[in-house]
């Protein structure tokens, strides 16, 4: 898939593109039907897919902070049929007026050359957020432009977006939110030095800091798959700061299940599947692995019953 950050460097005059606009913050399965369009059109027409959003990082202070870290937003990109993904800094284009991003950027032959959009009915864009969808089909319908703007799907009665599926997780409510973003919550990172204690009491596991920036589920305690080197394995992973032996910020401690080896210094990823209990805080060492004892019956459980 290529990326492109630059507006500058935003060129399609080669071939025309069927283009998904939006944040697309969370990736979920809403977001993901209007990408999909926008893949099953552009093969349809002989177009390539192209998705236009925004950096993560310059979104965050007007969203929140990200659920996804950029890395994985386009890894979910590609993987809902996105072929370019144009996703530029936040400020490039925010004094633009809603005119000047519709025929300057996507009707633009020497931009994104747009043969096609697909966006939800909500979408807006522009200065102080003052286009909408009435302008982009008037616009667009003078250019010839076919514009596809989806109704906005909902669950249980309830719009999905991205605030929702944030208040799901900071409830606990992990495979409801897993439901509707599509596929599971997910961290990639590093696996860290830790103490060790775990492993001098039978419970060896796996250290991994979270970014500074990144939202977090709520610290507690959760059923997870582990995936190293291509292949998965069941765990039980605490989000949090440790309370018993402490640490220096949020992280993801992981106890894998019929896993040995050493893998400081890999990039891990660990899925939550269900949550278990909150995080707590253990009078002694003691007592905290007698927990993890019990939440490992309880993970191993959980995944007999998955089955």
């Amino acid at each position: 898939m290529n990326v492109i950050n630059d507006l500058k460097n935003i060129n399609f005059s080669a071939a025309s593109t069927v283009t998904a606009v939006g944040i697309f913050d969370g990736v979920h399965i809403a977001h993901r039907r209007v990408i999909n369009t926008a893949a099953a059109l552009a093969k349809s027409l002989g177009a390539q897919c192209c998705v236009f959003t925004f950096d993560t990082k310059s979104v965050s202070t007007k969203s929140g902070t990200p659920l996804l870290t950029e890395d994985e937003k386009l890894r979910r990109l590609e993987s809902s049929g996105a072929q370019t993904v144009v996703s530029l800094d936040f400020s490039s284009v925010r004094d633009m007026q809603p005119r000047s991003f519709i025929n300057d950027v996507l009707l633009n032959k020497n931009a994104l050359n747009c043969r096609m959009i697909v966006c939800g009915k909500d979408l807006r864009f522009g200065k102080n957020a003052e286009g909408d969808i009435q302008l982009l089909e008037t616009l667009c319908t003078k250019a010839g432009v076919t514009v596809i703007a989806l109704e906005l799907m909902q669950s249980d009665g309830e719009v999905i977006s991205t605030t929702r599926i944030k208040k799901l997780f900071e409830n606990g409510e992990c495979e409801k939110a897993n439901e509707l973003l599509g596929e599971d919550i997910c961290y990639t990172l590093p696996v860290a030095h830790g103490n060790e204690i775990g492993r001098k009491m039978g419970f060896p596991t796996i250290n991994q800091t979270f970014p500074k920036g990144l939202f977090l589920p709520l610290y507690g305690v959760y059923c997870s798959k582990t995936i190293i080197n291509g292949k998965e394995y069941q765990s039980v992973s605490n989000i949090g700061v440790k309370p018993t032996i402490g640490s220096n910020g949020p992280c993801i401690e992981t106890h894998l299940f019929d896993f040995s080896g050493d893998i400081y210094g890999e990039s891990v990823t660990v899925s939550l599947k269900s949550f278990l209990r909150s995080e707590q805080r253990f009078e002694s060492r003691e007592q905290l692995f007698e927990q993890i004892a019990k939440d490992k019956q309880r993970a191993l459980e959980y995944f007999n019953t998955a089955k």
